[in-house]
């Protein structure tokens, strides 16, 4: 499944680079807003909208902008490469992701870095005019069980509060990346995010020789996310389903990569009767919408 994927993006690459670089020409960005520290919350009560119209058969037809250009996409001028289903399932099993989806199409995108925060961890690549595959999320309707809020921050709500873009640059060269626009949570609002995307990835597993214990085959590059299983029971006992998850970094570029090994999960769940739960890409965002157009 990564080889497909990894396969299938680099040869759409050498399709598009040329057709990416039309879209940097004058005028086809909208004027930054005004400057400011590095990362800092947009301030202002307007909501983001969006129209279905932005994106086409997977393609964005039409510019889309987040917290007033942090995060800026904008169409691909020429042949447009098509989504397997592969890759879609790939995007909505990022880590960190959340809410519902909006969107999925390919287009040009470009991250400010200067209004845009980058955590601790694998350096996000500058993302600059790069053709990719993006996919939006709105969790602006996610509930938080927070404290009593004061102060300031609970009255401001950001321009782009909820939205999430998922980013897979066709480039081999760029990281696949996860963006978060500033948000308020629990009264506290939260500047504009760029993170290293994550696969959220059910992997196999086997029982240990003695029959024992639970192991899990971690690939490369992934360390263990979570694993745990359900049924059993007193009365009418049925299988065990023992399903274990990791988190994949498939583009390292430049990363220290672990080796592929394997993970103890211990004897609780280790039966001749337990069985495999599905492998593969683990969803993390609920399914659009019914309505024709939601606001984040």
């Amino acid at each position: 499944m990564i080889t497909e994927r990894t396969a299938l993006r680099s040869t759409l690459a050498a399709l598009v680079t040329l057709a990416a670089l039309v879209v940097g020409s004058a005028g086809m960005f909208p004027a930054a807003a005004p400057s400011g520290v590095a990362g800092a919350a947009t301030l202002a009560t307007a909501t983001t909208s969006w129209s279905p119209a932005t994106i086409v058969d997977h393609v964005f037809t039409r510019s889309f902008v987040l917290d007033h250009g942090a995060l800026t996409i904008t169409p691909l001028h020429g042949v447009a490469p098509r989504l397997s289903p592969t890759l879609a399932a790939s995007i909505w099993a990022t880590s960190g992701l959340g809410g519902h989806e909006v969107g999925l199409g390919v287009g040009v995108v470009t991250v400010d870095a200067a209004r845009t925060s980058d955590p601790v961890g694998p350096r996000v690549t500058s993302l600059v005019r790069v053709a990719a595959f993006i996919g939006l999320t709105d969790l602006a309707d996610q509930g938080y069980f927070c404290p009593l809020m004061r102060g300031p921050g609970s009255r401001v709500v950001p321009v782009s509060h909820g939205w999430q873009a998922v980013i897979f640059p066709l480039d081999p060269a760029k990281s696949d990346a996860l963006f978060t626009a500033s948000s308020n949570i629990c009264g506290r609002v939260r500047p504009n995010v760029i993170d290293t995307a994550y696969l959220v990835l059910s992997v196999r597993w086997h029982l240990s020789s003695s029959g024992a214990d639970v192991v899990v085959s971690v690939p490369a590059c992934a360390t263990m996310d979570s694993w745990g299983g359900g049924g059993g029971g007193y009365v009418n006992p049925q299988p065990i389903t023992f399903q274990a998850t990791v988190l994949v970094l498939e583009r390292p570029l430049g990363h220290a990569c672990s080796a592929p090994t394997t993970f103890d999960a211990g004897a609780r769940f280790a039966s001749p009767h337990t069985v495999h739960g599905p492998t593969g890409p683990v969803r993390q965002v609920r399914p659009a919408p019914t309505a024709t157009s939601v606001s984040g």
